[in-house]
């Protein structure tokens, strides 16, 4: 209600991996009359998509399904993802590099060829 009394239409709402609690969010937002417009994912920082470790790597994607799951639920058309992270273990263009590979692998099953290039 706060959000809604201070002027809100919609907010955005962190990644809840317990599914009642999901459930408990989306019915205060709908008691409160506001809208989750978007989903912030939370496990980007922690398990970055750009970590060398896949065991990481996983863990990020993870909780991207769940972030994916939350905006179902609750009528969310976005979900923040920060794809890279530069710390300690990986450099700016270890990052950039890292994200240019996936960019050109997820173009590529779009396309369905090897090339990236949708032709």
């Amino acid at each position: 209600m706060l959000a809604r009394n201070v002027g809100f239409d919609v907010v955005q709402a962190p990644t809840t991996p317990d599914q009642h609690i999901a459930e408990e969010i989306k019915s205060a937002a709908d008691k409160a009359g506001i809208g989750i417009d978007s989903v912030m994912n939370q496990a980007h920082w922690e398990f970055p998509l750009s970590s060398s470790d896949p065991a990481t790597v996983e863990k990020s994607l993870a909780g991207m399904r769940t972030s994916l799951h939350n905006a179902k639920l609750w009528g969310s058309d976005v979900v923040l993802l920060v794809p890279g992270v530069v710390n300690r273990q990986t450099s700016y263009l270890r990052c950039v590099g890292s994200l240019a590979e996936e960019d050109s692998q997820a173009h590529s099953s779009r396309c369905g060829n090897e090339s990236g290039h949708c032709d």
